[in-house]
C-alpha cells in the first residue's frame, strides 16, 4: 500500500461448481416409467450413451438450482426428481411436470424395464 493510503480492500471470490448426473439409459427410462411418461420411457432406453449425459448435465442443473426445479417438481428436490424433468425437456422438447407426481410401484414395471440388457 502506498504510504498514507487509507483504502479498503475488497476481494470477490466467484466459484462455479458444475453437478453431472450419471445415469444409464436404462435407469432413466425406469425412472420416466415410475412417473407416467410411458412412451417417454421406451424412448430413453435405446438412448446414446452421449444423449444420456446431456440429460445428466441438465438434470445437475436443476438439481443444482431448487427454484428451477420448483417451477415442474413438486415434491422435495431429489436427484431422480432432476433426471425425470432434464429427460422430459430432452426427449419431450419442454420442461413440464411428468404424467404424475407419485412414482408407481417397480413391481408394476414393464419388462422392457426390468431386464438388465433392456
Amino acid at each position: 500500500m502506498p504510504p498514507g493510503w487509507r483504502g479498503s480492500l475488497q476481494w470477490s471470490i466467484i466459484v462455479t461448481v458444475t453437478i453431472n448426473i450419471v445415469s444409464s439409459p436404462l435407469s432413466i427410462g425406469r425412472l420416466l416409467w415410475r412417473y407416467g411418461e410411458d412412451g417417454l420411457a421406451e424412448r430413453a432406453r435405446v438412448l446414446s450413451p452421449e444423449a444420456a449425459a446431456d440429460i445428466g448435465e441438465l438434470a445437475g442443473e436443476l438439481f443444482a438450482n431448487p427454484s428451477l426445479m420448483a417451477e415442474s417438481w413438486t415434491l422435495r428436490p431429489s436427484k431422480g426428481g432432476a433426471l425425470v424433468l432434464a429427460a422430459i425437456e430432452v426427449l419431450g422438447g419442454t420442461r413440464r411436470s411428468p404424467a404424475r407426481q407419485r412414482a408407481r410401484p417397480e413391481k408394476n414395471m414393464p419388462p422392457t424395464l426390468t431386464r438388465a440388457d433392456g
